[in-house]
Order: structure tokens, then sequence, then C-alpha cells
């Protein structure tokens, strides 16, 4: 009996000692715990911003955050701490995410943040948004202005509206100009304004011009040809045209008057008075090169009334480094003209025009003669193949005693020469013309010049 208690105690006395060990280990030796504050954060501006969030452990941790924009400070941590998120500025207008993971060091318990941040703002404004001042006889520009932060484009509803550009990003001036109204009413043109990221709204400017004149009476130039030294062109007139004035005015002279200023003084010389059925192609010589002209013409009807003062800007070319291919060595025989052409270093090719018109023969004005040089080569285009290259050249006399031939040579950037060359005379006798610097105007009956 004795014995059995002896056993009993003893086992008693190992049972309680083991649980007290194994008390011992759990109190020493916890799980390994971790949790964070929140399990999202958002960003409410594309601008570059911090927050904070708290992790609670009872181990160490540490923390990626992932892409570049997002950081986090600290990376690393022991127990409970408070870490900040930081964002850069967002430079796209969509919302952009990324994410923060947190790993602790023992047990594998990993926690994640979803990280979001909201895109920019598009903006677009316009001002002003409203013009009713852009004159309709002569036409007119204005200007407005686009503040924005997205690429953006213009869509306009008039066709006599041009605008200096359609489409642009980020913050521009923008000039729209008006054709001269050719009706008796006002007009009103709708632009409209439309980013192209980020939905913006869009913004319309309205432009009003005031009421034209009646083309009927409108008189200007057709078809212009500009020279170094001179400008020739002929007229498109008006249905109700009776009689015109043309003047031609140096630019700075022409916009230091009026249209009643130059109206009067075009018309205060009966003889410049002409009639559409006139015909002419008028011209003008002994021009400086590289200079800004402008020809003004207004039509009349039967009763006196004038129509819109046309101003018509035309600039002479260039009178040095031009192409040009160059008549020599021209002479006869009973039965043959001989001649030879030679095209300078700025020649792509060239045309050559053998005048059979003895009116044109008497003709000085170089503008005028490429005029009419124009003329044929629209007239008849199989008659004047482009040359490349020189060479001598004959044509049959047929008993003629006048002898006359044109070049004019197009440059490297497919545009005809300011300058043509010309041999006009008898014989060997070039024509020679003065003007004694001075310009000179002439007119010339085209139905009397044009050859068919």
């Amino acid at each position: 009996m004795k014995k059995d208690f002896l056993w009993s105690l003893l086992a008693i006395m190992m049972v309680t000692m083991l649980n007290a060990g194994l008390s011992s280990c759990k109190k020493d030796d916890p799980d390994p715990e971790l949790s964070v504050s929140t399990n999202s954060i958002k960003f409410a501006s594309a601008a570059s911003g911090s927050q904070t969030f708290s992790v609670s452990s009872n181990v160490g941790w540490t923390i990626n955050a992932n892409p570049s924009w997002l950081t986090v400070n600290p990376t690393t941590g022991s127990g409970n701490g408070v870490v900040s998120a930081s964002v850069t500025e967002s430079t796209e207008f969509a919302d952009r995410t990324g994410s923060i993971t947190i790993i602790s060091t023992e047990g594998g318990i990993i926690k994640t943040i979803d990280v979001t941040q909201e895109g920019m703002k598009a903006s677009l404004s316009v001002s002003p948004t409203s013009f009713s001042d852009i004159d309709g006889k002569m036409g007119g520009s204005v200007t407005f202005n686009i503040t924005a932060n997205v690429s953006w484009e213009i869509n306009s509803d008039a066709g006599w509206l041009s605008l200096s550009t359609s489409s642009g990003n980020g913050n521009s001036s923008v000039t729209a100009t008006a054709q001269a109204n050719n009706t008796d009413s006002r007009r009103t043109a709708t632009l409209t304004i439309k980013g192209k990221e980020g939905n913006p709204p869009s913004v319309t400017v309205t432009i009003t011009q005031g009421e034209g004149t009646n083309t009927k009476l409108n008189v200007s130039p057709k078809t212009i040809i500009a020279l170094a030294d001179g400008i020739a062109f002929d007229f498109s007139y008006g249905s109700d045209v009776m009689y015109y004035y043309c003047k031609m005015y140096t630019k700075k002279t022409a916009e230091r008057y009026t249209d009643a200023e130059l109206i009067s003084d075009m018309s205060s010389n009966s003889s410049d008075r002409d009639t559409p059925s006139d015909g002419y192609v008028a011209y003008w010589s002994g021009m400086t090169p590289l200079t800004e002209y402008v020809a003004c013409t207004v039509g009349y009807d039967r009763n006196g009334k004038s129509g819109s003062l046309m101003r018509t800007p035309i600039s002479t070319k260039s009178a040095t480094n031009q192409a040009a291919a160059y008549i020599s060595e021209v002479k006869y025989s009973d039965t043959y003209w001989y001649w030879t052409t030679t095209p300078n270093g700025y020649v792509t090719k060239y045309y050559q025009w053998f005048i059979g018109n003895l009116n044109i023969h008497y003709i000085e004005g170089n503008a005028a003669v490429a005029w009419f040089f124009d003329q044929a080569m629209k007239q008849n285009p199989n008659d004047f193949a482009p040359i490349v290259k020189g060479d001598d050249w004959q044509r049959a006399r047929n008993g003629a005693t006048i002898f006359d031939v044109v070049t004019w040579a197009v440059d490297v950037n497919g545009n005809f020469s300011g300058v043509i060359d010309r041999f006009s005379g008898s014989v060997n006798a070039r024509k020679q013309a003065s003007s004694n610097g001075e310009i000179t105007v002439a007119k010339y009956k085209i139905k009397d010049y044009v050859t068919k």
C-alpha cells in the first residue's frame, strides 16, 4: 500500500514538472504576428504627396513598394512602427496604381496595401470667346489665346475663315483671318476647340464679320506674272462692272492711305479709266527686285457706284542667283536663223519660245513678254517641251527679217525664274529697252497679242 502511494506521488510530480516546462516555453517564444492599419491608400491628387500607415508586429519586417513612382520610409523595422508612403507628381490623365508589400522576417506573413493615385485633371480654356468687329469689305484678323494642359484641335464651320493653326499642345495663341465678305449681309463662324486627352469640356469661339459689298462690282488681278524687274496681269471682272481703275503702289505707300484716299488718287486721271471690253493685260517694268507692291483695283457700275477697293499684294523676285538660259551667237542665212542657248548652274529645265507674233516683238517689258509666254505654254503645251541642257538651234526664216526668241528657266525648287532672256531684233542686233530707272506702265489688248 505504501509503495503504490509513492509511485502515484512521483507520477503526479513528473506531470506537474512537464506542464510547467511546456508553459514556460510558450511564454518565452510566442507565435509571429503582423498586421497593418489599412489595406488601401488613395492619393486624391496628381500632385506629389505622402500618407502614413501603421505596422503592428512582434517580429521584424521589410517593405517593398512598386512601381518606382511609389516609395516608402522606412523599408525595414521591428515591432510596431509608422511608415510613410510617398508618390511623385503624375503627368498622366488616367489614374495609376501600385502596391506596398510588408513581409515578416519570421513566419512568412505577407500583407499587401493597394495604392491608387488620381491622374491629372485635363483643363482647356479660351479667351476671348467672341469677336464681332472684323471688317466686311477688307477682311481682317483676330487672335484668341488657348490655355491648356492637353493637346487640342480646332474645327471650323466657315470656309471664309482661315486659322494660323488648327491643332496644338498646351498654351498657344491662334489667329483667325477672314476674307473680304462678298455679300451684303453679316456672317458668323463658330470654332470648336476640343481637347484630345483627358476629356476636358470643349470651348466654342464665335466670330462675326460685317457686311461686304456686291461681288458683281469686284475687279482684281487674274493671272499674275512677277519677275525681278516687273509685274504683269490681266483682270477678273464682276458682271456689273462698266469701268474700272488700276494702280500699283509700294506696300509702304498703300498702308499709309485709306481705301477712300486710294480710290480718289486712282480715279483722278481719266486716262487710267478702262473697261472690261478693252481686255487689257497691264504691266509695270523698271521695278525694284525683292520688293512688296500692292495692286489696287476698283470697279464701277453704270450709275457710277463703286465696289470694294481690292488690294492685291505682289512681290517682285530676286535678280541674282536666278535660273537663266542665255541666248547668244545669233546668226542667219537666207533660209535659217541660228543661235546658241546656254543654261546656268541654277537651271533644272528651261522653255524656249520663238515669237511669231510681230506685235509681241515690239513689247519691251519683260514681265509682259513673260505673261504672253505663260499664255502660249498653257494654250499650246505640246509646243513647249522642257529642255535640260544647252544646245545650238536653228529656225526657218521663211523670208522673215525679224527674229525674236525668249527663254524662261525653272530653278531647283520648281519655280520659274525671276528673269527671262530675250533676243529681239533683226539680224544680230539685240533690241535694248531703257526706262531711265523709272517704273514704266503700259497696257496691251490681249486679243491683239495672244498667240492662237
